[in-house]
């Protein structure tokens, strides 16, 4: 996503994890979110009609609802603790709650998604070892 000509992070996904713009999905309109990969990625894709079939089978249905709480629940939290912490804690909290995406991200990705240059969040790391 772009803001004022500048690429921003919102949200950085790993391995194995869904991945949509869930007003696009959901409402079928046009996406204001754009994803990219920086990794080679298998992606497997889901059709709004194919969902609307598997939802007929109590099995999917169960196992889609059960997915979609977690994902709300976690970014309800994720947008919560955010707003309210400064950049050291939310690289702390990348830390602890998702490590796989201090493991794989690239810095500048992870600086934009905590909202602070690549130079604060090196200056983060070195005070945090």
């Amino acid at each position: 996503m772009y803001e004022e000509g500048i690429e921003v992070t919102k949200w950085i996904y790993t391995d194995n994890q869904f991945i949509t713009s869930l007003s696009s999905f959901f409402e079928q309109k046009a996406s204001f979110e754009s994803f990219q990969t920086c990794d080679e990625t298998i992606v497997y894709s889901l059709s709004y009609s194919d969902e609307l079939i598997l939802l007929q089978y109590p099995l999917f249905s169960k196992f889609h609802i059960k997915q979609l709480r977690l994902f709300l629940s976690k970014i309800n939290e994720f947008h919560h603790l955010f707003r309210v912490m400064n950049a050291q804690e939310k690289y702390i909290y990348l830390l602890e709650n998702f490590p796989q995406i201090i493991l794989k991200a690239k810095l500048k990705h992870i600086a934009s998604l905590i909202g602070v240059s690549q130079e604060t969040l090196s200056r983060i790391r070195a005070s945090i070892n």
